[in-house]
Protein backbone atom coordinates (compact mmCIF):
# COMPACT_ATOMS: atom_id res chain seq x y z
CA UNK A 1 0.00 0.00 0.00
CA UNK A 2 1.34 3.06 -0.93
CA UNK A 3 1.34 6.05 1.77
CA UNK A 4 -0.55 8.99 -0.11
CA UNK A 5 -0.54 12.36 2.04
CA UNK A 6 -3.45 15.18 1.44
CA UNK A 7 -1.56 17.30 -0.45
CA UNK A 8 -0.48 14.13 -2.75
CA UNK A 9 -4.18 13.24 -3.30
CA UNK A 10 -5.32 17.32 -3.87
CA UNK A 11 -2.39 17.40 -6.09
CA UNK A 12 -3.65 14.21 -8.14
CA UNK A 13 -7.07 15.26 -8.03
CA UNK A 14 -6.41 18.79 -9.64
CA UNK A 15 -4.00 17.07 -12.29
CA UNK A 16 -6.87 14.79 -13.04
CA UNK A 17 -9.18 17.70 -13.02
CA UNK A 18 -6.72 19.60 -15.67
CA UNK A 19 -6.27 16.28 -18.10
CA UNK A 20 -10.41 16.08 -18.08
CA UNK A 21 -10.50 19.80 -19.04
CA UNK A 22 -8.19 19.53 -21.76
CA UNK A 23 -9.90 16.13 -22.84
CA UNK A 24 -12.89 18.02 -23.17
CA UNK A 25 -11.11 21.24 -24.70
CA UNK A 26 -9.36 18.90 -27.63
CA UNK A 27 -12.75 17.01 -28.27
CA UNK A 28 -15.50 19.82 -28.25
CA UNK A 29 -16.03 19.39 -32.06
CA UNK A 30 -17.34 15.80 -31.12
CA UNK A 31 -18.22 16.17 -27.87
CA UNK A 32 -20.28 19.34 -28.34
CA UNK A 33 -22.21 18.03 -31.23
CA UNK A 34 -23.26 14.76 -29.61
CA UNK A 35 -24.61 16.39 -26.11
CA UNK A 36 -27.12 19.18 -28.55
CA UNK A 37 -27.87 15.64 -30.40
CA UNK A 38 -28.45 13.27 -27.23
CA UNK A 39 -30.88 16.36 -25.88
CA UNK A 40 -32.50 16.77 -29.06
CA UNK A 41 -33.36 12.59 -29.22
CA UNK A 42 -34.78 13.18 -25.60
CA UNK A 43 -36.90 16.19 -26.97
CA UNK A 44 -38.10 14.66 -30.14
CA UNK A 45 -38.46 11.36 -28.75
CA UNK A 46 -42.62 12.13 -27.99
CA UNK A 47 -43.09 13.70 -31.65
CA UNK A 48 -41.70 10.49 -32.98
CA UNK A 49 -43.98 8.58 -30.09
CA UNK A 50 -47.20 10.40 -32.00
CA UNK A 51 -46.41 10.57 -35.54
CA UNK A 52 -46.07 6.29 -34.93
CA UNK A 53 -49.32 6.17 -33.21
CA UNK A 54 -50.86 7.64 -36.06
CA UNK A 55 -49.58 4.94 -38.09
CA UNK A 56 -46.79 6.26 -39.61
CA UNK A 57 -43.64 3.49 -39.79
CA UNK A 58 -41.03 4.31 -37.17
CA UNK A 59 -38.30 5.33 -39.73
CA UNK A 60 -40.52 8.29 -41.31
CA UNK A 61 -41.80 9.24 -38.24
CA UNK A 62 -38.34 10.01 -37.08
CA UNK A 63 -37.35 11.84 -40.67
CA UNK A 64 -40.98 13.71 -40.24
CA UNK A 65 -39.98 14.74 -36.49
CA UNK A 66 -35.92 15.90 -37.59
CA UNK A 67 -37.64 17.74 -40.37
CA UNK A 68 -40.20 19.62 -38.25
CA UNK A 69 -36.87 20.62 -36.49
CA UNK A 70 -35.34 21.47 -39.75
CA UNK A 71 -37.55 23.88 -40.88
CA UNK A 72 -38.25 25.86 -37.37
CA UNK A 73 -34.42 26.35 -37.76
CA UNK A 74 -34.38 27.33 -41.04
CA UNK A 75 -37.45 29.68 -40.35
CA UNK A 76 -35.14 31.16 -37.18
CA UNK A 77 -31.93 31.31 -39.03
CA UNK A 78 -33.85 33.45 -42.05
CA UNK A 79 -35.42 35.23 -39.68
CA UNK A 80 -32.18 36.66 -38.12
CA UNK A 81 -30.49 36.57 -41.26
CA UNK A 82 -33.12 39.17 -43.12
CA UNK A 83 -33.02 41.29 -40.26
CA UNK A 84 -29.34 42.52 -39.84
CA UNK A 85 -29.71 44.33 -43.43
CA UNK A 86 -32.76 45.85 -41.92
CA UNK A 87 -31.13 46.91 -38.76
CA UNK A 88 -28.45 48.30 -40.67
CA UNK A 89 -30.70 50.34 -42.60
CA UNK A 90 -32.26 52.08 -39.92
CA UNK A 91 -29.28 53.14 -38.68
CA UNK A 92 -27.99 56.89 -39.62
CA UNK A 93 -25.44 57.09 -42.36
CA UNK A 94 -21.70 57.08 -40.85
CA UNK A 95 -20.74 60.26 -42.12
CA UNK A 96 -24.35 62.07 -41.08
CA UNK A 97 -23.13 63.63 -38.00
CA UNK A 98 -26.80 65.25 -37.03
CA UNK A 99 -28.64 62.59 -37.52
CA UNK A 100 -26.21 60.18 -35.46
CA UNK A 101 -26.65 62.90 -32.26
CA UNK A 102 -30.35 62.64 -33.39
CA UNK A 103 -30.48 58.58 -33.60
CA UNK A 104 -28.47 58.90 -29.80
CA UNK A 105 -31.08 61.37 -28.58
CA UNK A 106 -34.00 58.52 -29.17
CA UNK A 107 -32.35 55.72 -28.37
CA UNK A 108 -30.98 57.33 -24.69
CA UNK A 109 -35.08 58.51 -24.45
CA UNK A 110 -36.13 54.49 -24.78
CA UNK A 111 -33.63 54.01 -22.06
CA UNK A 112 -34.10 56.73 -19.61
CA UNK A 113 -37.84 55.58 -20.20
CA UNK A 114 -37.57 51.69 -19.57
CA UNK A 115 -34.77 51.92 -16.96
CA UNK A 116 -35.50 51.85 -13.63
CA UNK A 117 -32.32 53.76 -12.69
CA UNK A 118 -30.81 56.79 -14.03
CA UNK A 119 -29.13 56.63 -16.97
CA UNK A 120 -26.98 59.78 -16.57
CA UNK A 121 -23.96 58.81 -15.67
CA UNK A 122 -23.81 56.32 -18.28
CA UNK A 123 -26.15 57.99 -21.46
CA UNK A 124 -25.57 61.60 -20.97
CA UNK A 125 -28.07 63.83 -22.32
CA UNK A 126 -24.98 65.50 -24.66
CA UNK A 127 -23.93 63.17 -27.14
CA UNK A 128 -21.30 64.37 -27.22
CA UNK A 129 -20.21 63.49 -24.14
CA UNK A 130 -21.08 59.91 -24.05
CA UNK A 131 -18.65 57.55 -24.24
CA UNK A 132 -20.96 54.84 -25.82
CA UNK A 133 -21.63 57.57 -28.81
CA UNK A 134 -18.21 58.29 -29.70
CA UNK A 135 -17.08 54.69 -29.38
CA UNK A 136 -20.05 53.42 -31.34
CA UNK A 137 -19.27 56.26 -33.83
CA UNK A 138 -15.44 54.99 -34.07
CA UNK A 139 -16.60 52.01 -34.67
CA UNK A 140 -18.78 52.43 -37.47
CA UNK A 141 -16.43 54.46 -39.19
CA UNK A 142 -13.61 51.84 -39.08
CA UNK A 143 -12.96 49.02 -41.12
CA UNK A 144 -13.99 47.27 -37.86
CA UNK A 145 -17.53 46.69 -39.08
CA UNK A 146 -16.49 45.44 -42.32
CA UNK A 147 -14.26 42.98 -40.06
CA UNK A 148 -17.14 42.13 -37.67
CA UNK A 149 -19.29 40.95 -40.57
CA UNK A 150 -16.92 38.90 -42.32
CA UNK A 151 -16.74 37.22 -38.93
CA UNK A 152 -20.38 36.89 -38.54
CA UNK A 153 -20.16 35.17 -42.37
CA UNK A 154 -18.03 32.34 -41.15
CA UNK A 155 -19.61 32.17 -37.69
CA UNK A 156 -22.52 31.30 -39.53
CA UNK A 157 -20.52 28.67 -42.20
CA UNK A 158 -19.59 26.83 -38.81
CA UNK A 159 -23.23 26.77 -37.35
CA UNK A 160 -24.63 25.08 -40.41
CA UNK A 161 -21.91 22.09 -40.43
CA UNK A 162 -22.37 21.69 -37.13
CA UNK A 163 -26.21 21.69 -37.55
CA UNK A 164 -26.39 19.64 -40.61
CA UNK A 165 -23.74 17.12 -38.14
CA UNK A 166 -26.27 16.97 -35.01
CA UNK A 167 -29.30 16.23 -37.40
CA UNK A 168 -27.13 13.51 -38.71
CA UNK A 169 -26.47 12.15 -35.13
CA UNK A 170 -29.96 12.91 -33.91
CA UNK A 171 -31.46 11.58 -36.64
CA UNK A 172 -29.79 7.94 -36.05
CA UNK A 173 -30.26 8.14 -32.38
CA UNK A 174 -33.71 8.43 -33.31
CA UNK A 175 -34.13 5.31 -35.37
CA UNK A 176 -32.15 3.34 -32.95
Amino acid sequence: MINVTSATRIGLNLLALLGLAVALYLGQSIFVPLTIAVMLAAILWPVAEWFKRRRIPWSISCMMSVGLLVVAFLVITLGFTLSVPKMLQGLPHPNDYSAQKQYYAQFRNQVVHISPVGVEGILPEDAERSRVFLYVRETINGPFMTNQLLKLVGYLNEWIVDFVLIMFILLFLLLE
